[in-house]
């Protein structure tokens, strides 16, 4: 088999998974749409390798009951994910009526600025719509990834380029990029009365600040800049989730003020165990278990650098 013909079957996969198969979405009725996708969902053949990858993890925490069951909840998850860039795209208020679903909670009332964080778990562009459409638009911090991460890779950073722009869109604010300069930008936003969202669920980088904290029963580093900013600003946080009923097809969300947290340790608990009851209530929901590793690795990394220091 020659490099460019494997090239070539993997870009047509990217296509098909990425663009073609979510993309339904937008030529049949939701409602005919998702009992294809929960059809689809059965093949094993769909987000093969991802698929895989995710089991192995989620088995090594002891989180599978059943693989079969458990690869085609997690199948279904990515292809309502991935289909709803192009609904958020190309669907207004009345899908939203239609499909998503207030469970608990409500945003902010008073005019000041908050943090809002979320996961990777879930359909998350939802709650961006709703945050947006109830009158509190906000910016989105996202990685900033570097071009050589998609060498070989057109369909994936079109797409990945796609979802960016998706993902200011549906909060309002724009993007704020995770650089080195982004913690001064999210503090002037603060101070100017916006609001920011952010994802906690991200590994740190080799070298970033960072937090330890229990996860998944093992001790796990995470991000300490947003955490930072959060007590020092003295920032209202909220926290929410959107969960996807894989009976109806409907996006359900649930909105969690936790004020004004002024100790670092105690918000990374709080959001971690919120993180970790998601996980534990529906597993294949969580879009990070191939990485999952990361987490404890930095973790790992840093006790042993202390050890021998």
């Amino acid at each position: 088999m020659s490099a460019s013909g494997w090239v070539d079957r993997r870009t047509l996969r990217e296509v098909l998974e990425l663009m073609l198969l979510p993309g339904m979405a937008l030529l049949l009725p939701w409602r005919l749409c998702f009992p294809f996708f929960r059809w689809l969902a059965g093949h094993d053949w769909v987000y093969r390798g991802e698929t895989q990858a995710a089991v192995a993890a989620a088995a090594g925490q002891g989180l599978v009951r059943e693989p079969r069951d458990w690869a085609r909840a997690f199948r279904l998850m990515r292809l309502v994910d991935h289909a709803d860039l192009y609904l958020s795209r190309f669907r207004g208020r009345r899908w939203m009526r239609r499909f998503v679903e207030v469970q608990s909670g409500a945003w902010p009332e008073s005019g000041g600025p908050f943090l809002a964080i979320t996961f990777h778990w879930g359909s998350g562009l939802w709650g961006l719509r709703h945050m947006r459409q109830s009158g509190r638009p906000a910016a989105v911090l996202v990685r900033d990834i570097p071009a050589s991460l998609f060498a070989g890779h057109p369909v994936l950073a079109r797409y990945a380029d796609w979802r960016t722009r998706e993902t200011a869109a549906a909060g309002g604010g724009g993007v704020i990029y995770a650089t080195a300069m982004s913690l001064s930008r999210i503090r002037r936003r603060f101070r100017e009365g916006g609001n920011v969202v952010a994802l906690l669920d991200v590994p740190p980088e080799e070298g970033q600040k960072h937090l330890e904290c229990e996860f998944l029963g093992r001790r796990a580093a995470f991000p300490r800049g947003l955490i930072h900013l959060a007590v020092s600003e003295k920032m209202p946080v909220v926290v929410y989730d959107v969960s996807l009923d894989r009976e109806s097809g409907k996006r359900v969300l649930n909105i969690d003020g936790l004020g004004r947290i002024e100790d670092e340790e105690a918000l990374l608990a709080l959001l971690v165990a919120r993180l970790e009851e998601m996980i534990r209530r529906d597993p294949p929901s969580w879009h990070h278990w191939p990485g999952v590793a990361a987490f404890f690795r930095t973790a790992g990394m840093a006790e042993a650098s202390t050890a021998h220091a």
